[in-house]
C-alpha cells in the first residue's frame, strides 16, 4: 500500500475546523480508535468528499461491488492497540 506522506501528517484538528456533516462520521471513527488526517465533504458541484486516516496493523481491506447494489462498499480490518 503506497501511503502519500503529505495526507498522514498528524496534526491536532479541532471540531469547529471540520465539515459539519462529517462530525459524526469523525467522531465515531475516533472512538474506535481512528483518527482522521483530511476530509472535505465536497462543497463545488462534481467536487469529490473524502476522507483520510491513518489506521496502524491493517490486516486486509475489502472493496465490495455488488451489482445488485448502487454503490461500493469499504471493509477495513485492523488490530486494535
Amino acid at each position: 500500500m503506497k501511503i502519500n506522506r503529505e495526507f498522514t501528517k498528524s496534526k491536532k484538528i479541532s471540531y469547529d475546523e471540520i465539515d459539519a456533516e462529517l462530525i459524526p462520521l469523525v467522531r465515531e471513527l475516533n472512538k474506535v480508535g481512528l483518527k482522521t488526517t483530511q476530509c472535505c465533504i465536497g462543497h463545488k458541484e462534481k467536487e469529490q468528499a473524502y476522507l483520510a486516516i491513518n489506521i496502524k496493523n491493517i490486516r486486509h481491506v475489502v472493496i465490495s461491488n455488488d451489482p445488485k447494489e448502487p454503490y461500493q462498499r469499504l471493509i477495513i480490518y485492523w488490530d486494535k492497540d
